[in-house]
């Protein structure tokens, strides 16, 4: 729950028209919702014992956002 309202209130930081949403209604996009599970500590460090590396690919997916030209996978 605490990763669904950072991800929604990160989302909000970059859409300020979508502010004014009514409380029920929850809509993040999976993006935003990945990242911000990522951000949990709990999550990074079971991540961490598996042998990955949570900032890594939260870099990743921040990266692929950001790209000007999205990449087509075959």
């Amino acid at each position: 729950m605490a990763a669904l309202k950072r991800a929604q209130a990160h989302q909000r930081r970059g859409y300020p028209e979508q502010q004014q949403q009514p409380l029920l209604a929850v809509k993040v996009e999976l993006e935003q919702l990945i990242i911000s599970i990522l951000d949990d500590p709990s999550v990074s460090r079971v991540m961490r014992e598996a042998s990955f590396s949570s900032p890594a690919v939260k870099a990743t997916i921040e990266q692929s956002l950001n790209s000007a030209s999205p990449a087509v996978n075959s």
